[in-house]
């Protein structure tokens, strides 16, 4: 609670929330991001693989679109916990029900 006093007493919170998304975008380029490249790559004939590409492309662009819409109708908060929440999903999905394909044909 005192972190939060200090960052909106000298109205740091711009650089507050930069930080965040620096550190959220690192940690998913680390880790999820590129499994679900080499996942599609693994599992996929070619022409599956080029159509899952382009779905996740589309959700891409999804979220890149509706983030502006989440922050201004709800709130910049509504916006990171859905987002939040949308990343726990895909973390608890992945540990469930995603197979290791190391060593399978």
């Amino acid at each position: 609670m005192g972190a939060i006093s200090i960052v909106m007493y000298f109205n740091l919170a711009s650089y507050y929330s930069v930080i965040i998304i620096v550190t959220y975008v690192m940690g998913f380029s680390l880790g999820s991001g590129p499994i679900t490249w080499l996942y599609m790559a693994d599992i996929l004939p070619d022409t599956g693989v080029s159509f899952a590409s382009a779905v996740l492309w589309l959700f891409t662009v999804i979220v890149g679109l509706g983030f502006p819409w989440i922050k201004n109708t709800y709130s910049i908060v509504t916006a990171f916990v859905f987002f939040l929440i949308c990343s726990v999903t895909g973390l608890l999905f992945m540990i469930l029900f995603i197979e290791e394909t190391k060593g399978k044909d």
